[in-house]
């Protein structure tokens, strides 16, 4: 089971669902490794056949597919055979695309982020939204014009997770203070794009930054 959703690093006809649980999910830590070893190349281009290797070789029955609208409730859940899971994760990752919450103008001098977490994106601040991948040398997903982002704290649900916090100006010394190094450096290193761990300008609080 996962959403399908548009990726953080990468755009393609799939990109976050059932073939991304299917290959970086069931493969744990190990195989995360080993596919984000490839930078985005991996991503793009070997997630879905290891995935479509998993289905053939492995035990899987069924997958349950879900697409949110853009306020994070669930739009549509659906049920799928494996040898659905090409065809019809492509058509809902197209639903999803169309679902991403937007920035209501495309320049900003100033964006401020009241919470960051990763249950609100896998790099805790969503690319898809700010158009910045937080990645040196790609393209920005969005047209989104953004000169400083200012962010004020990190969710509980992130468990110390920090991972996006490099695409940050300017974080709240309460947000730092949550920071789990542990676990942010191990996400942001499995990852390989190290960019998305480094520390910002830390102030005092939110005014202040």
């Amino acid at each position: 089971m996962n959403r399908i959703k548009a990726h953080t690093d990468f755009a393609g006809e799939i990109e976050s669902g059932l073939h991304k649980m299917c290959c970086i999910g069931l493969g744990k830590h190990k195989l995360a490794l080993e596919i984000h070893s490839f930078g985005g190349y991996g991503l793009d281009k070997l997630l879905v056949p290891t995935a479509q290797r998993v289905v053939r070789e492995a035990n899987i029955k069924a997958g349950f597919a879900i697409v949110e609208n853009p306020y994070h409730k669930t739009k549509i859940f659906k049920a799928l055979t494996p040898d659905e899971f090409y065809t019809e994760e492509k058509k809902l990752l197209k639903t999803a695309i169309e679902n991403i919450a937007q920035l209501p103008v495309s320049k900003l001098d100033i964006l401020c982020i009241d919470e960051m977490g990763k249950n609100i994106s896998g790099t805790g601040i969503d690319p898809n939204v700010t158009g910045d991948l937080g990645i040196r040398g790609l393209p920005p997903k969005t047209d989104a014009e953004i000169r400083i982002i200012v962010v004020d704290d990190l969710t509980e649900e992130s468990h110390g997770n920090a991972i996006g916090v490099g695409q940050a100006d300017l974080i709240t010394e309460k947000l730092y203070n949550k920071i789990n190094f542990q676990a942010t450096n191990e996400n942001v290193i499995t990852s390989a794009f190290l960019e998305r761990g480094r520390i910002p300008i830390v102030k005092k609080d939110y005014e202040e930054a």
